[in-house]
């Protein structure tokens, strides 16, 4: 009986293995992190997107990543800039807005400086993911999370996703394992990825 209760509340749901094309999800709750901005563990909590993490980029500094996801779906200059000083949840409620009226097939954009962008375009996707990128290079104590969670598997579930979303839960995790990989690499070699220029 404790066997069947056991299996049945720690049972492997889906676990990540996102390396050319193969895409299988497999998600530990018993030993692995949930990256969410409500986590009792500081590295999930820090790790979110909602985190204050200020970072610079180009002209603008982002309160959070989420405040630049969700920034750049404004057209209108000054809306855009208003919400990249948000804190990252508030971002989220305005935002949330436009991604809830995406509809299938919709074509739809994101705007970067005076880019007009494809939503979840590849182009997109990479903005993103500098977005993200710069939110680790800019903070150490980001990074430090990070490489706390060496050897774990890490996750981002915070309900059912929408099918619309920017930044799925994959793509997500798997900028982060990249972001990880190389941090371990340059702490093995004793540099800061901060100075690195990448």
């Amino acid at each position: 009986m404790h066997c069947e209760w056991y299996t049945l509340t720690f049972t492997v749901l889906t676990q990540y293995s996102y390396r050319e094309g193969e895409y299988i999800m497999k998600k530990k709750r018993l030993l692995g992190l949930n990256i969410h901005s409500r986590s009792i563990d500081w590295r999930g909590k820090i790790l979110s997107n909602l985190s204050a993490t200020p970072f610079v980029i180009g002209a603008y500094t982002m309160q959070s990543v989420e405040s630049a996801v969700q920034g750049i779906k404004f057209a209108d200059r000054a809306r855009r800039e208003a919400i990249f000083v948000m804190s990252g949840m508030d971002a989220l409620k305005v935002g949330r807005e436009i991604t809830n009226s995406l509809g299938d097939g919709e074509t739809r954009y994101v705007y970067w400086g005076d880019e007009k962008i494809v939503y979840n375009s590849i182009g997109h996707r990479m903005l993103v993911a500098t977005f993200i990128h710069e939110k680790i290079r800019q903070n150490p104590k980001v990074q430090e999370a990070l490489l706390a969670t060496k050897g774990m598997f890490i996750f981002h579930d915070v309900g059912k996703e929408n099918p619309h979303t920017s930044l799925p839960e994959v793509y997500y995790i798997e900028i982060l394992l990249v972001a990880r990989s190389l941090l371990e690499m340059l702490n093995s070699l004793g540099k800061d990825l901060s100075t690195t220029g990448v």
